[in-house]
Order: structure tokens, then sequence, then C-alpha cells
């Protein structure tokens, strides 16, 4: 267990300072467990975490150039942002209104 906290602290530690989740090729990666099932941010008790810089910002997620990206399976079909119950989410800011996706 302690040698699963380790990993999971230099995980947070890696995430911290790098804006993709990538593979050593650049390859974007999706976050799931063992059997390929796509995971929730979320903290220790389970609420749904929002991506940001250290100053709290909220984050776009982009590619280097700066293009927004779609959240999709690994087949290109883009997936709903839902809680663990299948409800779909709003992306909101921390004040509760929703925010655009753009290009």
């Amino acid at each position: 267990m302690l040698k699963e906290l380790v990993r999971l602290s230099n995980l947070v530690d890696h995430l911290k300072t790098t804006p993709a989740i990538t593979d050593l090729s650049g390859t974007n990666l999706a976050i799931t467990d063992l059997s390929g099932t796509n995971l929730a941010i979320t903290d220790l008790s389970g609420t749904n975490l929002a991506i940001t810089d250290l100053s709290g910002t909220n984050l776009a997620i982009t590619d280097l150039s700066g293009t927004n990206l779609a959240i999709t399976d690994l087949s290109g079909t883009n997936l709903a942002i839902t809680d663990l119950s299948g409800t779909n989410l709003a992306i909101t800011d921390l004040s509760g209104t929703n925010l655009a996706i753009t290009c």
C-alpha cells in the first residue's frame, strides 16, 4: 500500500508540471482503469476535480499548439462528461456559470 501511495504521489507531482498526459512518443493517453474504462478525475472522497493551473485558473484541454481538443474514445467518438450515475455535467466556473467550449 505504501509503495502504491508513493507511486501516486510521484504521478501527482508529475502532473503538476506536465500539461499533457502522453506516452514517450507524445501521443495523448486516456485515463483508464486496467480494463480500459475511462476514469473520472476526483479527490479521495470522490468529488470531481477541475483541471487548473497552480493558481486555480481553469485550463483548456489543448494540443501543444493551443488548439482545443475534443474528449473522445479511442475510435474518435465524442464522450459526454458525466457523474458516476451517468448524468451529464455542465462545465462551469467556480461560481456555477456555464462555460462555452470553443475552438
